[in-house]
């Protein structure tokens, strides 16, 4: 049995907060929890690059399917999309282009500048195979057959903190400016600080 649950417990993340701020931040924690899902593709089927909250754990059941996996320090240069947007944890680069966007070769490499020399790790997963993803790590899918996964995904420190951080009051310029529910700029600032952090250890 494995438990990948390493969320620091509520108190901790919660300390030395005012009582509003702490309730309403707890109210907004990520439970401390696996939690499973079931991937069904045909063949040609493909995840865009991008990153998860939490760890995963990948196990292939039925088919092949190739994972490409980034460190996290490589985020900036696979196209992401702003902070605000609604698929802000997914690389812009569409799955085709990125071989030859990271290899630097043809018109990919044109419109995708910043993603040359970004070299992932090439799993290729057969029925039985699993893979550790940890949280923050970007990476891609491409199933080779129709195929069967499952993904278990656990809630990480970095997912914990980042619950936190999009609540916390941040300072910008002289002043600090609480984020709050409708301050979605704000949040995006916290984000960028907090994948930095993340990034840098």
């Amino acid at each position: 049995e494995v438990d990948l649950n390493d969320a620091p417990p509520r108190a901790d993340l919660l300390a030395g907060l005012g009582g509003r701020m702490q309730e309403h931040i707890a109210a907004h924690l990520p439970p401390n929890r696996t939690d499973l899902r079931l991937w069904l593709g045909s063949a040609g089927a493909v995840a865009r690059a991008h990153y998860d909250k939490g760890h995963n754990i990948l196990c292939q059941l039925v088919g092949v399917k190739q994972v490409l996996v980034w460190r996290p320090r490589h985020w900036s240069r696979l196209h992401p999309f702003p902070a605000t947007h609604a698929a802000h944890r997914q690389s812009q680069i569409p799955t085709r282009d990125l071989q030859a966007a990271v290899a630097g070769e043809g018109p990919a490499a044109r419109r995708w500048p910043l993603a040359r020399g970004a070299r992932p790790a090439l799993a290729r997963l057969l029925p039985g195979d699993c893979l550790f993803i940890p949280a923050m790590w970007p990476h891609a899918v491409l199933a080779e057959k129709a195929s069967v996964s499952v993904a278990a995904f656990s809630t990480s420190r970095e997912r914990a903190r980042w619950a936190v951080a999009a609540w916390a009051p941040l300072p910008v310029g002289d002043g600090a400016v609480p984020t709050g529910m409708d301050s979605t700029c704000a949040r995006a600032v916290a984000a960028g600080r907090l994948i930095r952090l993340v990034q840098d250890t």
